[in-house]
């Protein structure tokens, strides 16, 4: 028997039709998609002293919301601690010529005042800083300044993934900046 009349034989089988009708796929239409809206959920008082809502997207509105569209700082979830994870991501950074970087210091601000009264982890993701996206170093050191006590006392490592020779440099530079307690937080991961 030749190879082509085995192979036809083989494609009119139904046994592959079967298989594949036993996916019931969904089309398009019959799914039922969430809706774009942030529900109301009322707020009681006992509400006030429990963990802030993750904020998942912001309304086009929002003073912060060109800064949040690109997704450069995210609450990651949870680590094995349950202290939250931020994410800082430079390749999700637009061009500097796109990007106002106080605003984008604020944002930062914004999101981390949720979380700064309890114990927190940042994980800072390098890969992805170009020349077109790198902040200025007068920004760098403006945005250390920024961050006062408040900010450095409860967060519990600074994770720096994919660091380059730039990145470390940069840290060296900034060493007579950094307090001693504070620099005994960062870490270098080279791979995930």
């Amino acid at each position: 028997m030749d190879p082509l009349s085995e192979l036809q034989d083989d494609l009119t089988l139904d046994d592959t039709s079967e298989a594949l009708n036993q996916l019931k796929l969904a089309s398009i239409d019959e799914k039922n998609w969430p809706s774009d809206e942030m529900p109301d959920f009322p707020k009681s008082d006992d509400s006030k002293s429990s963990s802030p809502e993750l904020v998942t997207h912001l309304k086009w509105d929002d003073p912060y919301y060109d800064i949040a569209r690109h997704q450069i700082v995210e609450v990651a979830g949870d680590d094995k601690y349950g202290r939250k994870i931020i994410v800082f991501s430079a390749c999700r950074m637009p061009p500097s010529h796109q990007l106002d970087h106080s605003k984008l210091l604020g944002y930062l601000k914004h999101t981390l005042d949720q979380y700064v009264e309890s114990d927190y982890t940042l994980l800072y993701l390098h890969h992805g800083l170009t020349s077109d996206n790198k902040p200025s170093l007068s920004w760098l050191r403006d945005a250390y300044r920024e961050f006062d006590r408040k900010y450095k006392k409860n967060i519990k490592a600074l994770y720096i993934v994919h660091p380059t020779m730039f990145i470390k440099t940069l840290l060296i530079l900034f060493k007579p900046l950094i307090s001693f307690k504070f620099g005994q937080k960062i870490f270098y991961v080279n791979y995930l």
